[in-house]
């Protein structure tokens, strides 16, 4: 099973309609993204994930979302946790999607909603680049709360850390907190990081400091999420943080067994299979793979990343979306690390 691919990001489109100072996807020309039939093939191919995430872009700017959604629960047999992460900009749209996915996602399925706010309103409108842009987020939170509550739907709101926000940390964890709380939702922090899901490589924010500065943050993050319900060890929120201040001393090297290339991996909206949301070491393109997911999992490109990423040799970081499965992988060695 170590070897065996059980966790995939997927962002279904390139497309963006927030124009965020960490990322410049929204700048980019529009490129020949896969088509549902296409995507279909590719999870048809496969059926070995139990976590799957979809992302951007903005992935609602998809009107065929939530059949992506269903080709995945239908071919995923041991599917256990479905991810969808929006900015909240359309509300209708995001809330019609979510309704629709929600109506097809069978009770193993744990199905999280995850709406993006980067702190109160003028910073969030400022790092996300739309005037009005947290009211509409916040209409959105607010509606998708409001939805009736199956135990395997959650509604989650997940905010950033990176250079733009860190020396005023304080109040953006002021405001996760406060709508976790009003709204009952889960939490979650992502510290930014230049690559696939920030396509903002030349980058000049991509400096140290907010790296060096994350350890004073920590106890303050933690308290932070963890005043959200179903927080578990399984999720690692919590004791992804201790991890990361661990890392900001010594960023390079891995501080734990990283997961990418083995037993996660993320697919961009072209079907180009990567090691995970940081690396743009190309694994494989699933059109050239005849939409073959078996057949990229056991090609010699993906072992040759796969050794570079077990000897250090890729961007080492500490992205949750990284982090986390690799701790979930090795539990033992992420509890020595945070306990020593």
């Amino acid at each position: 099973m170590r070897d065996r691919p059980i966790n995939l990001e997927f962002a279904v489109t390139a497309k963006c309609n927030s124009r965020c100072v960490m990322c410049d996807q929204w700048r980019q020309p529009p490129r020949d993204e896969l088509g549902l039939a296409e995507i279909e093939r590719i999870f048809k191919s496969y059926d070995g994930f139990r976590i799957v995430g979809l992302t951007g872009g903005e992935p609602t700017l998809r009107t065929d979302l939530p059949e992506i959604a269903w080709s995945i629960i239908l071919t995923q047999k041991h599917l256990k946790r479905l991810f969808l992460t929006t900015n909240g900009l359309n509300t209708a749209a995001a809330v019609d999607m979510v309704e629709r996915i929600l109506s097809t996602v069978p009770d193993r399925v744990k199905f999280t909603t995850l709406v993006s706010v980067d702190g109160p309103r003028p910073l969030h409108d400022a790092i996300r680049g739309i005037p009005g842009g947290y009211d509409k987020t916040l209409d959105t939170i607010k509606a998708l709360a409001a939805l009736p509550r199956k135990k395997n739907f959650k509604v989650g709101v997940l905010t950033t850390y990176g250079p733009f926000n860190y020396q005023d940390y304080d109040i953006v964890l002021t405001e996760l907190a406060d709508l976790t709380d009003r709204f009952n939702l889960e939490s979650g922090i992502c510290v930014v990081w230049t690559g696939n899901l920030y396509r903002n490589a030349g980058a000049s924010w991509q400096t140290p400091g907010y790296l060096s500065d994350l350890y004073r943050w920590v106890p303050k993050m933690k308290k932070a999420i963890k005043s959200g319900p179903g927080h578990d060890l399984l999720e690692g929120r919590g004791l992804f943080f201790d991890l990361a201040a661990k890392f900001a001393q010594d960023p390079t090297r891995q501080v734990i067994p990283c997961s990418g290339a083995r037993t996660r991996f993320f697919m961009d909206a072209q079907g180009r299979l990567f090691p995970c949301v940081v690396w743009d070491a190309q694994v494989a393109d699933m059109r050239q793979t005849g939409y073959d997911l078996k057949a990229a999992f056991s090609c010699w490109e993906k072992k040759r990343i796969r050794r570079l990423v077990e000897t250090n040799k890729c961007p080492i970081c500490c992205v949750g979306c990284e982090l986390i499965p690799s701790m979930m992988a090795h539990p033992a060695k992420m509890l020595w690390k945070v306990l020593f």
